[in-house]
């Protein structure tokens, strides 16, 4: 399996084909930490995906509440609190 890792700060990309490591257990080892990886990756991005539709959802109950809305005397502006 062909992985690249990019550190940033402008040092070029590292490629690893795991497929050429010969000590199995570093093999296994790192062919199982790329899956959890892989899984961790899918749940952070469904995570991102509920988040934005519930904070949505809330926003549009919010704002048909009025008598939610709070208002900041000084400034006459809608509080964020």
């Amino acid at each position: 399996m062909r992985i690249i890792i990019d550190k940033g700060k402008g040092d070029s990309p590292l490629t690893f084909e795991t497929d050429n490591i010969e000590d199995n257990t570093k093999l296994l080892e790192s062919n199982a930490i790329i899956r959890t990886v892989s899984v961790i990756d899918i749940i952070v991005k469904a995570l991102q995906l509920s988040s934005g539709v519930y904070r949505d959802s809330l926003e549009r109950t919010l704002l048909e509440c009025e008598e939610a809305i709070v208002e900041s005397k000084e400034e006459g502006k809608v509080s964020d609190e």
